[in-house]
């Protein structure tokens, strides 16, 4: 048995592998996100990887080569793969187990209640803590990442962020961009025991004269947050039975809410020729 263990807060995120012969290489992600797999453990898993579905759990998803399912009374996910082999020679099927499996993993955590959401966009680490920026695809964010990359900072995130939010703060941790990934791992990291205090969270979009930091409508501002909330949780809610669907929905809409109400509406409105670190001189 392995353990891949998420630990952000008290609210432990659990991965399991039961399989005898671990084809799901959970030492492999191990390695490019800092997180020690662990032996035997007592608490309740997240999402397993298993032989086989439990005949008690709801089936959500059956394709080729595999099989999704739900326990509702535990709020546990199972991931089956028939062809395993798959798992040693293709790096794609190995890439699209541990995304689905984090997925998961992530929606049963939220369906029991912990304070965490997986968001798509780009964090930026800063002296004065983390600036997140969410914006629609194609808008800029990776370019973003990139540019303050060239500027001597540092990007731990491009696509994937683990937020965790409490009373007074929310708190980011890096997680991989399977994109990526999927073309090899080698050379790629995502520190996701750092975590990193948000400082801001900025929509993204475009100017096409000057780059400038203003404030936005407060609807534009909830309008791209849930846009960000949604994208890594919508595949999971969209396969649940309805009960758990609507709990879902519920949650995501609430932390977006959160999200947007606990700083002030802004966008940054990006320009290729202007220097990043003076756009965010005020936030560094």
């Amino acid at each position: 048995m392995q353990n891949f263990i998420l630990q952000p807060l008290e609210d432990r995120i659990i991965l399991r592998d039961s399989t005898e012969a671990h084809p799901f290489q959970l030492e492999r992600m191990s390695s490019f996100t800092g997180i020690p797999l662990s032996g035997p453990e007592s608490a309740s898993p997240n999402l397993i990887f298993s032989n086989s579905v439990p005949e008690n759990a709801t089936l959500l998803k059956r394709w080729e080569n595999g099989e999704l399912a739900f326990d509702r009374d535990s709020l546990v996910f199972h991931i089956t793969i028939y062809k395993k082999e798959l798992l040693t020679t293709s790096l794609r099927s190995l890439v699209a187990s541990w995304s689905m499996g984090l997925s998961a993993a992530f929606a049963s955590a939220m369906l029991r209640g912990a304070n965490i959401i997986p968001v798509h966009g780009v964090l930026l680490d800063t002296p004065k803590g983390g600036l997140l920026f969410c914006g629609q695809g194609g808008v800029g964010k990776s370019t973003t990442a990139r540019r303050w990359r060239e500027a001597g900072g540092n990007a731990p995130a491009d696509d994937m962020v683990l937020l965790e939010y409490g009373d007074h703060e929310i708190a980011a941790h890096p997680l991989p961009t399977w994109s990526r990934c999927s073309e090899s791992v080698e050379g790629e990291y995502f520190p996701f025991s750092k975590r990193i205090v948000l400082n801001r969270i900025f929509a993204i979009g475009r100017d096409p004269v000057r780059e400038n930091i203003r404030p936005i409508p407060e609807w534009q501002y909830f309008m791209n947050i849930l846009s960000a909330c949604t994208l890594f949780t919508s595949y999971m809610t969209n396969l649940l039975p309805e009960p758990e669907q609507k709990r879902m929905l519920e949650t995501v809409r609430s932390v977006a809410s959160r999200l947007s109400g606990h700083f002030p509406p802004a966008g940054m409105f990006a320009h290729l020729d202007a220097d990043l670190t003076q756009t965010l001189k005020d936030y560094l």
